[in-house]
């Protein structure tokens, strides 16, 4: 009897509806988590003992970042890998770096007391020189950043913060953070960035895209 009614109040609807779809996805109340807190039930043993592990080494985790080049040797990129290493300490959550870049050794210097110093001086004509000699004597430690000797690829070890029940996205922001830093460096010619941070961005990251793509379909259909 009242179409025009019933249409303007139909669009309303629809309106209302989008609208409440919009301000929820974007709000700071919708959060996706998949952290290792939320694989298991709260009473679940095994979650138990991972989180007293886990604040045994201070709610901290490793992750690996494999660095591909021309030469490791290079002098250009021994330079970049040492202002690499610089930036990524300064990533929010990023505790500790270690790279060729941030190796130290006891130095002995004559009328002075030993003391810790980098092997690498990036400012050196050849900073691969006595870097290589430092370094013969870390045998584990070259073996640990050089897993394929004096070639094309060297590791970075990245330590940052693993809290099992923060909600914020600071994993997904952090593994953002070092892919941008690592695709700034021209003499990097690739790079991979592993470990469980890493797993568990990507695993928002997928998350929240499905969510979007399966909430806005069916908004669709509905309005539809």
């Amino acid at each position: 009897r009242y179409p025009r009614r019933m249409v303007a109040g139909w669009l309303i609807l629809c309106l209302l509806a989008a609208g409440a779809l919009v301000a929820d996805l974007a709000g700071t109340h919708t959060v996706i988590d998949n952290s290792v807190g939320v694989w298991f039930l709260g009473d679940d043993p095994n979650l138990t003992e991972y989180e007293s592990n886990n604040t045994a080494f201070g709610n901290r985790e490793w992750s690996i970042l494999l660095l591909d080049t021309a030469s490791v040797a290079d002098a250009a990129f021994l330079r970049d890998l040492a202002q690499l290493t610089t930036d990524l300490e300064a990533v929010p959550h990023i505790r500790r770096v270690l790279s060729l870049a941030s190796v130290r050794a006891l130095t002995v210097a004559p009328g002075r007391s030993p003391a810790l110093a980098p092997l690498l001086d990036p400012i050196s004509a050849d900073p691969a020189a006595a870097l290589r000699v430092g370094l013969a004597r870390l045998p584990s430690m070259e073996r640990l950043l050089l897993p394929q000797g004096w070639g094309t690829h060297t590791a970075v070890l990245v330590q940052s913060d693993n809290f099992l029940h923060d909600l914020k996205p600071y994993r997904l922001e952090l593994v953002d953070a070092v892919h941008r830093l690592v695709s700034a460096r021209s003499s990097v010619r690739s790079h991979a960035f592993a470990g469980t941070t890493v797993i568990n961005a990507e695993l928002n990251r997928s998350a929240r895209r499905d969510a979007l793509r399966f909430y806005v379909l069916v908004t669709a259909m509905v309005l539809l």
